[in-house]
């Protein structure tokens, strides 16, 4: 059964691991900075890319956690929000297999993928892939020698493109009916 610990859910594996390790370093003594508490979680979790940077898309691979310096400097003054945290962290790890999983039944192959914890505390992730797209618009792209396929870039600036003409064609219809709110991209 899940542990609540201060109105987040962790599981108990999660829980009793980083209670045990804020314990030991209790015993260590001391008191400890924000950039200690990011060196214990990067120990901790060494195949992990861990670092104070909470920009999405921030980190290549599937093992990145980018953590607010103001909850390491929480964590570091308060022994129970470092357990919470760290076993938020921790149930990080339990997700990517979740994800990889969820991914290949999809037809994606995920290319990038983090978790980062804002200001506030409050935890997201973010994953970026390739492929998904159903029927022939997957197979064309993927039968494609990849010289020739969009880059991931590309892909992007065209979303982005399509965004802005849907924005552009709502504002014209809006001013057509009299609004005088303005859009933009």
């Amino acid at each position: 059964m899940n542990v609540n610990i201060n109105g987040s859910w962790v599981s108990p594996t999660s829980y009793q691991r980083a209670r045990a390790s804020v314990a030991s370093m209790q015993e260590d003594g001391g008191r400890m900075s924000a950039n200690d508490v990011l060196s214990s979680l990067q120990q901790m979790m060494p195949n992990w890319n861990i670092s104070n940077n909470t920009s999405a898309f921030n980190g290549t691979g599937i093992r990145n956690i980018g953590i607010h310096p103001n909850v390491l400097r929480k964590m570091a003054d308060d022994p129970e929000e470092m357990v919470r945290f760290k076993a938020l962290v921790l149930d990080g790890e339990y997700t990517v297999p979740q994800h990889e999983n969820w991914a290949r039944q999809n037809g994606f192959e995920i290319m990038g993928r983090g978790t980062i914890i804002d200001r506030d505390g409050n935890v997201s992730s973010w994953v970026m892939g390739r492929g998904g797209g159903r029927g022939d618009e997957r197979r064309s792209l993927l039968e494609l020698p990849e010289e020739d396929r969009p880059s991931w870039a590309e892909l992007m600036r065209q979303q982005l493109e399509s965004l802005r003409e849907n924005n552009e064609n709502e504002a014209r219809r809006l001013e057509d009916e009299g609004s005088t709110m303005s859009w933009r991209v």
